[in-house]
Formats: C-alpha cells, structure tokens, sequence
C-alpha cells in the first residue's frame, strides 16, 4: 500500500501537442516515490494516435474526463488519495475546462491546477487562424519555437502536426463559452518573464476563475520556458496542503 499523501499528476500538453512533450519529465518523475505523472492523452495523437479527433470542446472535456477518472478511481484503490492538474498554455485553459466537468459530473476535484502560460478564459481573444492555410500554421510553429526544426522538416510529421495545431485552435475558440467559469480548487500560475503571447499581468485575470486562492511563480525565458525547469515544476506539485495558499501579489 502506497503512503496517503502520494498524489497523481494529470498533464495537459500545449496546442498542437501530445503526451510526448512530457516524456523527459515522466522520466525524472519516475524516480520519486511521492508523485505519479500522468500526462493526458488527446485522441488522434501519441498512443491515441488511431481514434477520430475530437474538435467540439464538450466532447473532448467530457472524453478526458472519462479517462481521467476511470485512472484515479483505479490509483484510489492503491491508497492514493488526492490529485493535481498542471498545463502549459493551451492544455492550461483545457485542464481547467475539464477540472470543471470533472467536478460537475463526478464531484472531484484536483487538489490544485498549476497554469502555465495560459490566457484565461475572460480574455480569450477571437482570431481565425483555425482557418490559417498548412502554410502559415507551420510558419507559426517555426516562429514559436516549441518544435524542433528537423521535425517541422519532415513532411509525414509536420502534416500531423499542422493537423493537431488546427484542431487546437477550433477548440481554442471554444473556451470563449467559458469566460463566467470558476473551480474550487486554488490555481497556481507559472508566467514566463519574456513570454511573447501573454504578459504577467494578464494573467492576474485567472483570480476571476476560482473560488479559492491564486499564487503565481515567475521564471526566467519565453512562452516555452517551463519545459526546461523542471526543478521548479516539481517543487510546486509536491508541495503540502497548507502550500497551496500563497496569495497573488498585484
């Protein structure tokens, strides 16, 4: 039997992406006793690689969410007790939405939500770029840096993920619905101190999407600069309870 305070962690990867992106941090994760890193798949991607894509945001929340809690009733029965969500970005917004659904549906909730990156859903911003050609959405992941060159440069795998970014950004239009939203759970923001897409004090605005607290941790690096602080990402999700209650200084 596992101890009580061991958590899991469920990791909602950003636009475009799959389980993938975590699979460095599952690795370093691996070799603690008092966390499970979990990151969440998105059919069409990874290992789900063979189901439909899902581009209608209830679908897709309420899909996660079944997998979600099928994962940790079976973790529940190991003695683990209590779990977290984190999301960089894009999976940021969507792990909200689906701690939401998970709430609403099946009254469970993550001990806290580590955002990172992420435009609340009161700011999301109307834009077309789900209907951007190939051209320009491969253009756009060159500027952003959060893919390798030689994997943009090869064609089967920068077709799937032109594919997957598309498919992000008709659901990111979606979160609009969400602007009224709020969780339980604190939320704690990590924000990149030369983050090109969204600025700290934007992100204060995540203080109207929950009923607990909000803390905020600053780092150095642009918008992909979590990936490569591992140390402080893990810091954070195994702090103790009574960590959680850090205010957001404004």
């Amino acid at each position: 039997m596992v101890t009580s305070n061991k958590r899991i962690v469920y990791a909602f990867p950003h636009a475009g992406a799959g389980t993938g992106v975590y699979r460095h941090w599952c690795n370093r994760f691996s070799d603690t006793n008092t966390l499970v890193f979990n990151p969440v798949g998105i059919p069409g991607r990874d290992r789900l690689s063979r189901e439909k894509i899902i581009d209608d945001l209830p679908t897709l929340a309420n899909r996660i969410c079944e997998d979600i809690y099928a994962d940790f009733s079976q973790h529940q029965k190991t003695g683990i007790k209590e779990f977290a969500t984190f999301g960089h970005s894009f999976g940021g917004v969507l792990s909200f939405v689906v701690s939401h659904m998970l709430a609403a549906k099946y009254g469970i909730t993550p001990l806290f939500s580590i955002i990172s990156g992420s435009i609340a859903p009161s700011l999301q911003p109307q834009d077309d770029r789900h209907r951007w050609s190939d051209d320009q959405i491969l253009e756009k992941m060159r500027s952003d840096n959060g893919t390798p060159d030689s994997i943009l440069s090869e064609p089967a795998m920068a077709r799937r993920l032109v594919t997957a970014l598309r498919t992000d950004y008709i659901l990111r239009q979606q979160f609009l619905t969400y602007q009224a939203t709020t969780v339980a759970q604190p939320l704690m923001l990590i924000s990149a101190q030369k983050d090109e897409h969204i600025t700290l004090q934007s992100q204060y605005a995540w203080q109207n999407h929950t009923r607990s607290s909000v803390s905020v941790t600053e780092i150095e690096g642009g918008h992909f600069a979590v990936y490569e602080n591992f140390n402080i990402v893990s810091m954070l999700l195994m702090q103790s309870r009574s960590e959680h209650y850090l205010p957001l200084s404004t």
